[in-house]
Parts: structure tokens; C-alpha cells; sequence
């Protein structure tokens, strides 16, 4: 065992154990039905025993392969992208839609070392365009696209 990808096994048991609970939560604490007539406990404990099934398949392939080195952690992007999220969170509350994907956008652009300002711009654009019409218009949601709540 030590000479195995020691990462995928234990990854796959995690993975594994956590469907398990989604299933026996599920089964338990919602109704089933049946496969014609399902009922509010289906859909959770189904998506629970494909993670479980995943998670065995990736921890029996970690078994089979030897062990692989761990590639070093890259900090810049790790944060760039954990501070746009961070950033849209705090954002929206405040600011609205449209201003919150644009300083998110900025934000986790910093991930990329060759930084291309027109690039982010004409992705700025295309995110909040994308944003007003699949939300307002399409979906008819009630976000605010610009507000100033300073």
C-alpha cells in the first residue's frame, strides 16, 4: 500500500463514504417512491450511490497505479480565484449584479500571469450582458443590476 497513489485511494474513500451518508440520510429521513411516482428522497439518494460508485472507482484505481509525486501548490492562482469569490460575495449585497462580476472578474484575472487588460474588459462585458439577460430577462429574477448601498 505504501507504494500506491496513496492521494486517489484516499480521496476515493472519502469520496465513497460521503455517498454512503448521502444515501442512508436520504433514504431514511425522506420518502422514496417509486421509480413512476418518485418522491422527494429520489433524486438525493441517487446522486448519493453515483458518488459512492465514483468514489470506489477512483480509490480502486489508485490501488492499481503506483505512486505519483505531488505537483507543488501555485498560490497565485489558488488565491486569485478564492478572492473573486470572496469578492462577488461581498459584492452583490452592495453593489449589484453587474458591478460585482466586473470586480470579480478583475480580481480572479490576477490567476493569469500574462494579463491582458482588453481581454478582461471584453470578458467584463460579455459576463455581465450574459448575466442581465439569462437572469433578468430570461428568468425574470428580481437581482439588482446596479445598486450603490454606500
Amino acid at each position: 500500500m505504501l507504494n500506491r497513489d496513496i492521494v486517489d485511494i484516499f480521496t476515493g474513500l472519502g469520496l465513497a463514504v460521503l455517498g454512503l451518508v448521502i444515501v442512508l440520510y436520504a433514504s431514511s429521513h425522506y420518502h422514496l417512491g417509486t421509480l413512476q411516482r418518485m418522491g422527494p428522497g429520489m433524486v438525493p439518494m441517487g446522486i448519493g450511490a453515483i458518488i459512492a460508485l465514483l468514489g470506489a472507482a477512483l480509490a480502486g484505481g489508485g490501488m492499481l497505479r503506483p505512486r505519483v509525486a505531488l505537483p507543488s501548490i501555485e498560490w497565485r492562482p489558488l488565491l486569485a480565484i478564492l478572492g473573486g469569490i470572496l469578492t462577488f460575495a461581498v459584492a452583490v449585497p452592495r453593489m449589484g449584479l453587474a458591478p460585482a462580476i466586473a470586480a470579480m472578474t478583475l480580481v480572479t484575472s490576477l490567476a493569469d500571469r500574462q494579463l491582458r487588460l482588453r481581454t478582461v474588459g471584453l470578458l467584463i462585458v460579455f459576463l455581465v450582458l450574459a448575466a442581465v439577460v439569462i437572469f433578468r430577462l430570461a428568468l425574470g429574477m428580481n437581482i439588482p443590476i446596479v445598486r450603490w448601498a454606500f
